[in-house]
């Protein structure tokens, strides 16, 4: 069976340049500014944390919206993306304050390549009709997934040449050393997260073609996509992120 069209691959790049000036205004001083005298690190810091804290929750809404797919269906056919999502969840565990880490970001690519291929192989068919309210939940949540991917893609770059510099500042302060381990922790976060991002946006697409084939096969309502002032900031995201559970 042929997979729905997907959301179009440079949505996520639009909504870059859509964002771009309103989301760095708006972000809390993600980007971290310097002093006179050297590097603010304390800035430079909590604008990593910020976005790291912010991608931690798009990359749960992925994960959350690939389990509301799987509810939908026998959880022996879905033994596979089940042992997926026990590993992430372990990994979240693991992790300094449940923050996101690659295990995560690629837990979600990986349940929607095996969606993907079910789907592609006729395997979808047998959802459970009284599962059909996870449709519309599951499409919500990868919509916010996707614009929230969109304003951390525009983060990544100025956020990490904010820590690299304050790295270097830090590295020849002794009465700072205390902060190196978390300005390094951060910066391969973020380094890890830019490479996964678009693999993240593709997923969400993925998953998403599946949700719209269900819902048109169902006359299942789709919620409308929100605007991207609805994610424009950590707070913004997890009140969206909360909502997207619906009633």
């Amino acid at each position: 069976m042929r997979i729905c069209k997907l959301v179009p691959g440079v949505l996520a790049a639009g909504l870059a340049f859509a964002i771009a000036m309103p989301a760095a205004a708006q972000f809390g001083g993600l980007v971290g500014g310097g002093k006179k005298d050297g590097v603010d690190v304390g800035k430079a810091l909590a604008a990593g944390t910020d976005l790291i804290g912010y991608v931690t929750v798009a990359t749960a809404l992925g994960n959350q919206a690939a389990d509301l797919l799987v509810d939908m269906y026998p959880p022996e056919k879905m033994v596979d993306i089940a042992n997926i999502s026990k590993a992430a969840a372990g990994a979240k565990a693991k992790a300094p304050n449940g923050n996101v880490d690659a295990e995560q970001m690629k837990a979600v690519e990986d349940k929607s390549a095996i969606l993907a291929k079910m789907q592609a192989d006729g395997q979808l068919k047998d959802y459970k009709k009284d599962k059909l309210g996870n449709v519309s939940k599951a499409y919500g949540k990868l919509g916010l997934m996707v614009l929230a991917d969109g304003v951390a893609g525009t983060k990544i770059k100025p956020t990490v040449d904010g820590l690299q510099a304050a790295l270097n500042q830090v590295s020849k302060d002794p009465t700072q050393a205390g902060k190196l381990e978390s300005i390094k922790y951060q910066i391969a976060t973020l380094t890890a997260v830019g490479a996964a991002l678009p693999k993240q946006v593709s997923s969400a697409n993925t998953v998403r073609s599946i949700c719209s084939q269900i819902s048109a096969a169902e006359k299942v309502p789709m919620p409308a996509d929100l605007s991207a002032d609805k994610v424009k900031d950590l707070p913004a995201l997890k009140t969206a992120s909360i909502a997207s559970d619906g009633p």
